[in-house]
């Protein structure tokens, strides 16, 4: 078991979590950021949560792994770090996932920083994925913008749309497998 309290924060550093049947939980208002530091042009950290067994996944809190912005001319922002939450027979709840490029603020030839991947993978028996707050996986601005991301969710019982008030998706490609309940998505 995993039960997050409190945020954490990496200076671009990875946050591996793996949990057994007791899942992964992060509370309400809480955030794992992992942004690599500003000016860098380093890729943030990846955010990687597996759970085994009937483990579920419940983050009320959201995940940012946002590339760091870049001000130094012709420069390329960092990119956004991927995220991946996969479990082995357990449903998963997330709030907001961002892994958006950095800004390019430089000037001259710069270029915003792609953005990373997020994956999030329901396995098992008819285990559903809610998705409680946006996922957004859009390249950072720039002279020339950053590469837009994928999203891929997969759930055995079906995407769920607990965000009913906004839109869900903000990326470049979105991958949806097996079933779908309703999903709102956004293509910028």
């Amino acid at each position: 078991t995993v039960d997050l309290n409190a945020g954490i924060t990496t200076n671009g550093g990875p946050v591996v979590l793996n949990a057994g049947a007791g899942g992964v939980d992060l509370a309400a208002g809480q955030t794992i950021t992992t942004t690599a530091a500003a000016d860098s042009g380093t890729t943030s950290g990846l955010i990687d949560i597996n759970v085994s067994g009937t483990g579920t996944v419940n983050l009320a809190g959201n995940l940012v792994t946002t590339g760091a912005d870049h001000a130094t001319a012709a420069a390329t922002a960092s990119a956004g770090g991927a995220v991946t939450i996969d479990t082995a027979d357990g449903t998963i709840a997330v709030a907001a996932i961002t892994t958006t490029g950095g800004a390019a603020t430089g000037g001259g030839a710069s270029t915003g920083g792609a953005a990373g991947t997020i994956t999030v993978t329901a396995a098992g028996t008819a285990r559903d994925l809610t998705l409680n707050g946006a996922l957004t996986a859009l390249g950072g601005t720039g002279t020339t913008p950053g590469a837009n991301g994928t999203v891929t969710l997969s759930a055995t019982g079906g995407v769920v749309d607990g965000n009913a008030a906004t839109n869900n998706v903000a990326t470049g490609v979105l991958n949806i497998g097996d079933n779908l309940i309703t999903l709102h998505k956004e293509k910028q």
